[in-house]
């Protein structure tokens, strides 16, 4: 999926239900202008204006205007790919994720070596 969406500029998840896609992490790390709707947890992976653009789920209209002003503003759209990106590596980067799960690891190994059962 990297490769393919480093081939992207736009990337679209039109959910009417989903909680937290690892797509739209995927998306942001690649640096990606996303567009998503507003179902399920999005609305916090997506700050909209700054990080991508949000729709109403179901909302086509609202969806064909955030493409449009992607396609006829190229400046914006860079600019909200850029900080995308910059917010996917903050929260959602391969070695942030390997740290964060080594640290669990190394929280329960130190309660389990100090007679807390985990």
């Amino acid at each position: 999926m990297p490769a393919l969406l480093g081939h992207s500029h736009i990337f679209v998840l039109p959910s009417l239900q989903d909680n937290h896609p690892y797509a739209v992490m995927e998306a942001q790390v690649a640096g990606n202008a996303v567009i998503v709707s507003d179902a399920g947890g999005m609305p916090e992976m997506v700050n909209h204006g700054v990080t991508g653009l949000v729709f109403e789920k179901g909302n086509d209209e609202q969806l064909y205007q955030h493409l449009r002003t992607y396609m006829s503003d190229e400046p914006f759209r860079h600019y909200v790919a850029e900080e995308a990106k910059s917010f996917g590596h903050a929260h959602w980067s391969l070695d942030l994720m390997m740290e964060r799960m080594r640290g669990i690891y190394e929280t329960a190994l130190s309660r389990n070596r100090g007679g807390v059962r985990v």
